[in-house]
């Protein structure tokens, strides 16, 4: 074989080797964790197709949870099937209504959001829940309800109220905003929320991905960056989380909902790294030998938990942000007679379908003097520095500024207030200072041409020889909306980035040298 043939081939195999993807540590050590906990939960799955909490028969809460922690690391529900084929959606489905009602058929809100969660993942949620929880909602905002059963009520807690708005962003509709709003509100000075017992991480994290996914939130909000904050601030040496009550070195529960919280708001787990230790080996590093998760108490509940936070992605996609209504574009005419003579005219906008006379004169740009009185409405006192001023508004009576409407091809004096009088869309309406009524002029010459300044005039028709092209009245700038696609989130490990590049390089060294033996052996000969 001749030289620059071997080369060749050493340099493809190079080429070859360098673009074969290697799995990380990281990586491996995560699919185990998921590999020998998915085989716990089939072990401790009841004929029933649910799955037991702690009083070690089904439960709903359990059974729900176990849902979303499954479809979290990939897998689906409907695939954990009984001897006889039940899935956990069959036993929700055969329970549902005992969870989310009381025994006079009044709606737990929280219930009922964690149901349309779980059961938003294979469409089988009651298509009338959303809007029985949607009845729970007040003026402003809370879910609540008079819900009452052993110890669990419909009043409203950090932790209902993330879980019903959650639960309506499973469903893919908008959310109203005032639940949102509502939610935020709750935020607590620390940035958590509370459970209905104080302060609680495992909410402030249940909060944190309810407003994400409602779509209204986005990550770099202060909202969201105080409860991070308070996250990083509290995160443990090992990487995890856990309560102030728990003695345990970390607590898996804790850990999987602020690492789901923080892989929703977009951010790399790796980059919660405290030593050699990041939040999801640290969740493996509690796992049994059974394949359960947990500190002092381990069980069912703390493993599905605790595989929340082995997720790569959101739950769900954000929900999409309510359809505002587009606003009215309308406008009508204003013309104004000013003390010395000249006339300003001006069309102006307006979103709404009717608009007072003093608020077209506010919008129209102009310079206004003027005062309010509670039993006569506001008086306009100068326009443009012509006029008075506000602090003496009828210095020059009987001169003022006169309100006056175009009807019927003439103007005529206002016989109500500015502040009352409603102007429709295309009306021509005018002010002048004393009695002359303003300059003679038509809707389409100021709102279909030009907007223009007449200076000076007389009272009738106006001369093109008088016209002054005017600067628009200001407008509003309107600002724009970023949407996250949680789809488009990154969640790939730098590990595994850079692991196959060590691996690259370690082969490129060891064929250099080979290849420098050969050469050199070459030359000898």
């Amino acid at each position: 074989m001749s030289f620059r043939k071997f080369l060749s081939i050493v340099l493809l195999a190079l080429f070859l080797l360098g673009s074969l993807p290697y799995p990380t540590v990281s990586a491996q050590a995560n699919n185990e964790v998921i590999s020998n906990a998915v085989a716990y939960l089939q072990s401790q799955q009841q004929p029933d197709g649910g799955f037991p909490g702690v009083s070690g028969t089904s439960d709903p809460s359990t059974t729900a949870r176990a849902i979303l922690a499954i479809h979290a690391i990939g897998q689906n529900p409907a695939d954990f099937t009984t001897a006889d084929g039940i899935t956990p959606f069959d036993y929700l489905s055969t329970t549902i209504a005992d969870y989310i009602f009381d025994p006079n058929e009044v709606l737990f809100p929280g219930n009922a959001g964690l149901m349309l969660v779980a059961l938003a993942k294979n469409g089988s949620a009651p298509s009338d829940l959303p809007g029985l929880l949607m009845d729970t909602m007040q003026e402003d905002g809370s879910f609540v309800s008079e819900a009452v059963e052993e110890f669990s009520n419909g009043i409203n807690t950090g932790l209902s109220q993330a879980m019903a708005v959650l639960g309506l962003a499973s469903t893919g509709d908008p959310i109203p905003t005032l639940a949102v709003a509502y939610l935020i509100s709750l935020q607590l000075e620390d940035g958590t929320w509370d459970n209905g017992f104080g302060s609680d991480p495992d909410t402030t994290a249940l909060a944190v991905i309810a407003l994400l996914s409602s779509g209204q939130v986005q990550a770099g909000d202060p909202v969201i960056q105080k409860a991070l904050d308070y996250f990083k601030t509290t995160q443990l040496d090992n990487a995890g989380w856990r309560p102030s009550w728990d003695t345990d070195e970390l607590n898996v529960d804790t850990t999987g909902w602020i690492s789901l919280a923080i892989i929703t708001a977009g951010e790399d787990l790796s980059n919660w790294s405290k030593g050699e230790s990041d939040p999801t080996l640290a969740i493996g590093s509690m796992q049994k030998e059974d394949g359960a998760i947990g500190g002092t108490y381990t069980n069912v509940y703390s493993t599905v938990e605790a595989l929340l936070g082995l997720a790569q992605k959101p739950l769900f996609p954000f929900a999409p942000a309510p359809q505002t209504e587009q606003p009215v574009e309308n406008q009508a005419a204003l013309v104004v007679t000013l003390p010395d003579g000249t006339t300003v005219m001006r069309c102006v906008n307006f979103n709404t379908a009717e608009i007072t006379g003093f608020e077209l004169l506010q919008q129209s740009g102009l310079k206004l003097e003027n005062i309010f009185d509670p039993g006569m409405g506001p008086a306009v006192c100068g326009i443009e520095n012509q006029g008075c001023k506000s602090d003496n508004c009828f210095c020059e009576m009987p001169n003022f500024f006169s309100y006056w409407h175009w009807e019927n091809d003439a103007w005529s004096f206002s016989q109500a207030g500015a502040g009352v009088y409603m102007v429709q869309p295309g009306a021509l309406e005018g002010w002048s200072w004393g009695d002359t009524a303003p300059v003679e002029i038509t809707y389409q010459a100021v709102c279909e041409e030009k907007q223009e300044v007449y200076v000076p005039v007389i009272s009738g028709p106006v001369t093109e020889s008088a016209v002054i092209e005017a600067e628009p009245a200001p407008t509003n700038d309107k600002s724009k909306t970023v949407v996250i696609d949680p789809e488009e989130i990154n969640s790939a490990d730098p590990a595994q980035i850079y692991t196959p590049i060590i691996i690259f390089v370690a082969i490129v060294v060891g064929l250099s040298i080979f290849l420098l033996l050969v050469i050199r052996k070459r030359r000898q000969s």
